[in-house]
């Protein structure tokens, strides 16, 4: 079971991975997420439970993936779309966010870091599935 379902297993692991980022640069060191950053965390803890779904309830798997890539696509869209009009955002408040640093890379990085392998593991789930 392993075997096959490991790309699911990364899945969850970069999910978690990334939703604990998240909460660890709000909680430990007190920055306040702005909209851009709740969009995203809120995509990936809807991206890791269909992932979930994927994993434990076979028959159900390639319905999950499918209603996940849109999240993850206009995440994608969302950040790229936030770096182009930095000196006039939208969506990121001036003196809420300020685009905090993990590491000394920049959360925006790491979240598309973390956005584009899994669309394209759910792509290869979605491929896989109607084999």
């Amino acid at each position: 079971m392993l075997g096959k379902n490991w790309r699911k297993i990364l899945a969850v692991f970069m999910c978690v991975a990334g939703i604990a980022g998240s909460f660890y640069v709000q909680i430990f060191q007190g920055e306040n997420p702005c909209k851009l950053c709740l969009i995203i965390r809120y995509s990936l803890i809807t991206t890791l439970i269909a992932f979930l779904i994927s994993f434990f309830v076979q028959k159900f798997s390639v319905f999950a993936l499918f209603s996940v890539l849109p999240a993850i696509v206009s995440d994608i869209f969302l950040i790229i779309s936030e770096h182009r009009e930095m000196s006039n955002p939208v969506l990121c408040q001036p003196n809420s966010c300020h685009t905090p640093e993990f590491f000394g890379i920049k959360m925006s990085i790491w979240a598309i870091s973390v956005i584009i392998p899994i669309i394209a593991i759910s792509l290869l789930e979605i491929k896989n599935s109607f084999k």
